[in-house]
């Protein structure tokens, strides 16, 4: 539920403070999506990690990525896509190969959480279930708080 909340705020505020998609490039649409996340994210505690890491997949493509995460602090991890990306899927996968949290819902804004005991190496698996226009360009924040 609170994913769900998270999400309806993010959305309102691109949609609030964005241009029209004609008028930004897919990568602009993804990085403004991401800066509105990171306003949102500022009234939750959270702070981004890292810069924001980019890609574009065809439907159906996916990749991973990896993913250093300290002991003591609750991750949030979101995605964005582009104007032609209807469904983006998250998989956070430990380094056992255990999915820690995952986000298939049909959205274009998927959000994975874990509270992490002892610094590690995780691996996102970014996953484009939906896109009209190959490639699709995605966006990822990675947002801590610290416990």
């Amino acid at each position: 539920m609170r994913r769900f909340v998270l999400a309806l705020a993010l959305v309102g505020a691109v949609c609030a403070f964005s241009a029209p998609a004609e008028a930004q490039t897919g990568s602009r649409i993804v990085t403004t999506q991401l800066d509105s996340a990171v306003v949102m994210m500022r009234g939750q505690a959270f702070t981004l990690t890292e810069p924001y890491r980019y890609g574009g997949l065809d439907s159906g493509g996916e990749e991973r990525l990896g993913v250093e995460l300290k002991a003591g602090n609750t991750y949030m991890i979101m995605g964005t896509c582009d104007q032609d990306c209807d469904d983006l899927d998250l998989f956070l996968i430990s380094a056992s190969g255990e999915t820690v949290d995952s986000d298939v819902e049909t959205d274009d804004v998927p959000m994975v959480t874990t509270t992490v005991a002892r610094d590690a190496t995780y691996f996102l698996r970014v996953k484009m279930h939906s896109c009209s226009i190959a490639p699709c360009g995605y966006g990822i924040g990675i947002f801590a708080k610290r416990n």
